[in-house]
């Protein structure tokens, strides 16, 4: 794949710094829930569910658009600690729906905040830790060649967009 300017700066498969931050914002947010939950390394016989259990995987409740990193962090989690994270993707509202009605899962993570608000005022999570900020950004090709400054500008017929897909 080729950059508009046609350069091969980018190419499929590829990771983009965006994708790179946001999993390290992940693999950040699991460490951190996991040091609090006291399930680390340190704990010999393994993480335990809530009947003191072992516990062989965690429910993880995820925004949809982030699939790509996330699966690479549970990927990263099963082979260091050995606990299995079992993702469900989805819109953030089903997944707030689907934890609501059966009561369970270890992490959600939502596309806006509005939806861990939610769940907090619904007594669905214990804690939150804020993981990243989005940011719509328009890209454009170097130089700027179309005289984008707006939103607006996007609608001239001499102007074509695209959605990336990470």
């Amino acid at each position: 794949m080729r950059c508009p300017d046609n350069s091969p700066r980018h190419h499929r498969g590829a990771i983009s710094k965006h994708a790179l931050l946001a999993v390290v914002g992940l693999a950040v947010l699991i460490g951190l829930g996991l040091m609090l939950s006291g399930m680390g390394r340190q704990q010999a016989a393994g993480p335990k569910n809530v009947d003191g259990q072992p516990q062989a995987s965690l429910t993880f409740f995820c925004a949809a658009g982030i699939r790509q990193p996330v699966e690479a962090v549970a990927k990263q989690y099963l082979e260091e600690y050995g606990v299995r994270i079992n993702l469900d993707y989805g819109g953030s509202n089903t997944l707030l729906s689907r934890i609501e009605t059966a009561r369970t899962g270890d992490l959600y993570l939502a596309a806006d905040e509005s939806y861990i608000k939610t769940a907090r005022e619904k007594g669905l999570v214990a804690e939150s830790l804020p993981l990243a900020r989005m940011k719509p950004v328009i890209a454009v090709a170097e130089g700027n060649p179309k005289k984008i400054k707006s939103i607006e500008d996007l609608l001239r017929d001499d102007v074509r967009t695209v959605l990336g897909n990470p």
